[in-house]
């Protein structure tokens, strides 16, 4: 367990200074590592309450 809370800090700091590194150029992630960040699915609203609002939206692929 102790390893894999290492690996997920060395990765997570190895995206960081990516991110500095390189502003503005994405940046592949581990869902795993992505996880430890602090990344999650945004679910604030789905693709059909978007449709009930509205606001013209496009489709996402």
């Amino acid at each position: 367990m102790t390893q894999d809370k290492e690996y997920l800090e060395a990765a997570a700091a190895a995206v960081d200074r990516e991110t500095m590194e390189n502003p503005g150029v994405p940046i592949p992630v581990d869902p795993d590592v992505a996880a430890h960040m602090g990344a999650m699915e945004d679910d604030a609203m789905s693709y059909e309450d978007a449709l009930e609002s509205g606001v013209p939206v496009e489709e996402a692929d």
